[in-house]
C-alpha cells in the first residue's frame, strides 16, 4: 500500500516539473520533434527557458483530417532541418543554446490526438489541424498560447516557415528551408507509369497523333476543367468540408450560407448544373443548325432556351440562398 502510494506520489512530482532546454533538446534530437503524449505533456508543456511551437495533429484515416497529413510532412521536415542545422556549426545559424535569450531556444514539438487525448481536452481543441506558439515559460496554462497559425490563408510553404522566422528572434527563414522526402513507393510508381505511357504513346503513335490533334479531345477537357474548377473542386481538396450540415432542429442544409464556406453537396450540385448548361449550349449552337425540318428545329430551339432559364434560375438561387443580399433571380426555383 505504501509502496503504490509512493509510486503514484512519484509520478505526480515528475508530471509536473518543468523540461529544460537541454533535456528538450536530447528529447528532439533524433528527428527535430518533440513528442507530447499523454504521459508528458504536463511537464513538456511547461517551457521554462525556451519558446514552443506545438503542432496539433491526427494522422489516423478515420477522422480524415486532409490538412493535417499535407502539413504534417512538411512540418516535419522543417523541424529536422532545424535540428540539422543546430548540431552543424558550419551552417551559419545562430547558436541559441548559450544566448541569453530564451525565445531565441525554440522547440518544435508535435502532439497526434489519439497519443495526447487528455491535452487536447484541456486545450479544448474541436478542430485540427492547429499550429500553436508558446512563450518561454508560459507553458504552465495550457489553453493560454501567445500565437496561432491560420490555416485559411496558407498557400505555400513559406506561409508558415514566415510565421515562425516571425516569433523567434535571431533565426532566418533560409534555415528552415526543407521538403519533405517523397516516399519511395510513390517514386517507383510515377517511373514505372511514366515509362508504361511512353510506350504507349510510341507503339500507337498514329492513333496517339490523330487523338491530340482532334478539337472536340481539346474542347472536352478544357471545358471540363473549367467547370470543375469554377465548382470549388479545388475548395474541397484544400478544405475537406462537410458534405452537408445538420443544424439544431435536425434540418439538412445542403448549401452553406457565407461566401467564404461551402459543403460538397454544393460543389456537386453546381458541377451538375454547369455540365448541363453546357451541354444545352452545345446543343443549341452545333446540333440545332443540322436539323432539316423547320418544326423540330423550332421545338429543340425553345426547349434549349426554357432548359437554359431554368438551369441559370437554380444556380442564382443558390447565390441567394448564400447570401440574402443577392438582388437578381430569375425564377424562385427553390422556394
Amino acid at each position: 500500500m505504501k509502496l503504490t502510494l509512493l509510486s503514484h506520489l512519484l509520478f505526480l512530482v515528475t508530471s509536473i516539473l518543468a523540461i529544460t532546454y537541454d533535456e528538450a533538446l536530447k528529447l528532439a534530437s533524433k528527428d527535430g520533434l518533440l513528442h507530447i503524449t499523454e504521459k508528458n505533456y504536463k511537464q513538456v508543456i511547461k517551457n521554462e527557458n525556451f519558446a514552443l511551437i506545438v503542432f496539433l495533429t491526427s494522422e489516423d484515416s478515420r477522422v480524415g483530417c486532409t490538412l493535417c497529413t499535407e502539413f504534417g510532412p512538411k512540418y516535419k521536415a522543417i523541424a529536422k532541418q532545424y535540428m540539422q542545422n543546430l548540431k552543424d556549426e558550419l551552417s551559419g545559424m545562430y547558436n541559441p543554446i548559450d544566448s541569453a535569450e530564451d525565445k531565441e531556444r525554440v522547440i518544435f514539438a508535435i502532439s497526434d490526438y489519439l497519443e495526447a487525448r487528455s491535452y487536447f481536452e484541456h486545450m479544448q481543441v474541436t478542430a485540427v489541424p492547429k499550429l500553436l506558439y508558446y512563450e518561454p515559460g508560459n507553458g504552465p496554462q495550457l489553453s493560454e498560447f501567445n500565437n496561432e497559425f491560420s490555416f485559411l490563408s496558407v498557400e505555400n510553404t513559406d506561409s508558415y516557415t514566415r510565421w515562425i522566422t516571425g516569433l523567434v528572434p535571431g533565426l532566418e527563414l533560409k534555415y528552415l528551408d526543407a521538403q519533405p522526402p517523397a516516399p519511395k513507393s510513390a517514386f517507383i510508381i510515377s517511373i514505372l507509369g511514366f515509362l508504361t505511357v511512353l510506350f504507349g504513346l510510341f507503339k500507337y503513335r498514329k492513333i496517339a497523333i490523330n487523338f491530340l490533334q482532334n478539337v472536340n479531345v481539346w474542347q472536352f477537357a478544357s471545358l471540363t476543367l473549367i467547370i470543375l474548377f469554377i465548382s470549388g473542386y479545388m475548395y474541397n481538396q484544400i478544405r475537406n468540408p462537410d458534405f452537408y450540415k445538420i443544424d439544431n432542429q435536425g434540418k439538412i442544409h445542403y448549401v452553406a450560407v457565407g461566401h467564404n464556406l461551402q459543403y460538397g453537396s454544393e460543389t456537386q450540385a453546381l458541377t451538375v448544373i454547369y455540365g448541363l448548361i453546357s451541354a444545352v449550349l452545345i446543343l443549341l449552337i452545333r446540333m440545332v443548325p443540322t436539323i432539316n425540318k423547320p418544326t423540330i428545329k423550332l421545338l429543340t430551339s425553345v426547349a434549349c432556351c426554357i432548359g437554359s432559364i431554368l438551369l441559370y434560375s437554380y444556380i442564382i438561387e443558390i447565390y441567394r440562398i448564400k447570401s440574402g443580399s443577392y438582388p437578381f433571380h430569375l425564377w424562385h426555383v427553390l422556394s
